[in-house]
């Protein structure tokens, strides 16, 4: 009896053991309930902007006795439609059921478990509209971990393998664990392809993880996450592309000779003001707590300017004219 004892102590200590020796890696999942990405189009038609969202209500439909949550599109045109449905697990992967009536199967979509040198079978495609390309094959050619306000997130880039998808042009998949892909959003698609399409903000719980105001094909995006309070709007046009940040900074000439600086974002702030021929008439640095922070220039010349902020690894960079 004291043998038997023995080794069940032994038994038990080993087993307990086991866990800490083969911990699984835990992901942050992609968002299921309230949560925004906007993403840009552009074509030989113009630029457009399509918003992809998910509602309050995580798990909002059943398929094959399976909870999935809605994704709804709102196009160019503000027409709102359900552009399909999806489920995260907690090994880090994401699967994808296409819109089409009466179409119940699931397709890997993410697979955050990948490293660099890994390949990825029968991978879903998107388009920008809703459905998909495909299924196919991509290798993971690095992988990163970002500083996201208080998380480290994983990024993978990844390019096909060949036969390749229609229209690639070498440009790489990118995602980041908890955000989707900077291609396309939650949409998985590859940028400069099929569309030259980009994401350009995402929000989730009224915080925003990541915004740029350009279309970058070869992804040299790293810098534009941020982690501030707002939401992603569309733009009224496409010109206004500052109006995607809810909080964004604004640039006035106010008064003659003037510049106003006004709703800078939470955090340190750099300003530079260059005149026409590129010399540097005005740097400050500043930082900007909750309260409202407004910053006047004055005793310019008359003329063109060029004004430059950097904060929380966000550039703006805008041309004003001064009286």
């Amino acid at each position: 009896m004291k043998v038997i004892n023995a080794l069940f102590i032994l038994s038990f200590i080993l087993y307990s053991s086991i866990p800490k020796m083969v911990k699984a890696q835990n992901y942050i999942l992609l968002p299921d309930s309230n949560a925004v990405w906007i993403v840009s189009n552009s074509s030989s038609a113009g630029d457009f902007y399509y918003e992809y969202s998910i509602g309050s209500t995580p798990n909002d439909t059943i398929i094959n006795s399976i909870k999935y949550t809605k994704i709804y599109i709102t196009d160019a045109s503000d027409y709102n439609f359900y552009a399909g449905a999806f489920r995260s697990d907690n090994s880090g992967k994401a699967y994808f059921v296409p819109p089409y009536d009466g179409y119940t199967d699931e397709h890997l979509w993410y697979d955050f478990n990948l490293v660099e040198g890994d390949t990825i079978r029968d991978l879903a495609l998107n388009d920008m509209q809703p459905g998909l390309v495909g299924e196919y094959d991509f290798k993971v050619d690095s992988t990163h971990i970002l500083s996201v306000g208080p998380y480290g997130l994983k990024c993978l880039y990844l390019t096909p393998v060949p036969p390749y998808p229609p229209f690639y042009t070498f440009n790489s998949l990118v995602w980041v664990e908890g955000i989707g892909s900077l291609n396309g959003g939650i949409y998985n698609m590859y940028m400069c392809g099929l569309s030259a399409s980009s994401l350009r903000c995402m929000a989730k719980n009224d915080t925003i993880y990541y915004y740029t105001d350009f279309i970058d094909c070869e992804i040299f995006e790293i810098d534009e996450f941020i982690y501030n309070p707002g939401e992603c709007k569309v733009p009224v046009g496409v010109t206004d592309k500052y109006a995607l940040l809810f909080h964004e900074t604004r640039i006035f000439s106010n008064t003659k000779g003037g510049i106003l600086i006004s709703n800078l974002l939470t955090g340190s702030n750099s300003v530079h003001v260059y005149n026409q021929i590129g010399s540097n008439v005005y740097t400050k640095s500043l930082m900007k707590t909750n309260s409202n922070t407004e910053l006047q220039i004055t005793d310019l010349l008359t003329g063109i300017y060029i004004v430059i902020i950097d904060g929380n690894c966000n550039r703006m960079t805008q041309k004003i004219f001064v009286e």
